[in-house]
């Protein structure tokens, strides 16, 4: 037997082995639901370093998961993160006094 062939079987043999494993008790459930909030302060930390430059911001993430009896966990994750920002008056360029934000 060549040895991919050997390999490909002790893999299917592990896989069925921890599959049959994991399965729900009676009383448990067979999947869960998940939303977790997520909110918290955050400092970028960089040596960046110029006028009007805030480092600091207010941070905030949602989760959805879906975990069923075994290992597999899917799930959607969004949030709103802010690195920095920075406000800049008075700037000369080649067509006059400008303000950046």
């Amino acid at each position: 037997m060549p040895l991919t062939k050997k390999i490909s079987l002790s893999l299917l043999l592990i896989l069925l082995l921890l599959n049959t494993s994991s399965l729900a008790q009676p009383g448990e459930d067979l999947y869960s639901l998940n939303a977790e909030l997520g909110l918290g302060y955050g400092r970028f930390m960089s040596d960046l370093d110029y006028n009007g430059l805030n480092k600091n911001g207010f941070n905030g993430t949602i989760r959805f998961l879906w975990q069923p009896e075994h290992l597999l966990s899917i799930g959607l994750e969004s949030g709103y993160l802010r690195l920095y920002t920075v406000e800049v008056k008075n700037i000369e360029t080649e067509f006059g006094i400008t303000d950046a934000t």
